[in-house]
């Protein structure tokens, strides 16, 4: 009797760590795709203020050479006039669009999770970030 009583409460032991594990299984699994996000807004802020510093100094964008866009980054790249490195093994590229003297639209895009769906996030020369398609 008292062995069974014993496997009862182990049996309800492993039902409860079984239950805890499986309430906190999405948490684990999404945590690599929240900090891709959180590191490809941080670099569209960095962006921004690299790009106003230097339109304070020269009246023009970064992204401005001779009327064209000259700025994409991917992967391992970077810019010495902004500042920025892209990692290696990062999910996001950058490129800037809807560029003049005065304005300019930083769009990134990328693929956190291996699926064909790209997440898009983009920020414009006022900061204004929006979340344009969700991976």
């Amino acid at each position: 009797m008292k062995m069974r009583r014993q496997l009862y409460e182990l049996l309800v032991i492993l039902a409860i760590l079984f239950a805890i594990v499986l309430l906190a299984l999405p948490t684990f699994t999404s945590s690599p795709k929240r900090v891709a996000v959180e590191k490809a807004t941080l670099i569209l802020h960095q962006i921004v203020l690299q790009e106003e510093a230097y339109h304070r100094k020269n009246g023009h964008y970064i992204g401005v050479s001779g009327g064209k866009i000259r700025n994409v980054l991917g992967e391992g790249e970077s810019d010495s006039l902004l500042f920025i490195d892209i990692p290696f093994d990062f999910p996001y590229a950058y490129a800037w669009t809807q560029v003049t003297d005065s304005t300019y639209r930083v769009t990134a895009t990328g693929d956190i999770d291996s699926d064909p769906d790209l997440d898009v996030w983009s920020i414009d020369q006022r900061g204004i970030m929006t979340h344009l398609r969700v991976d």
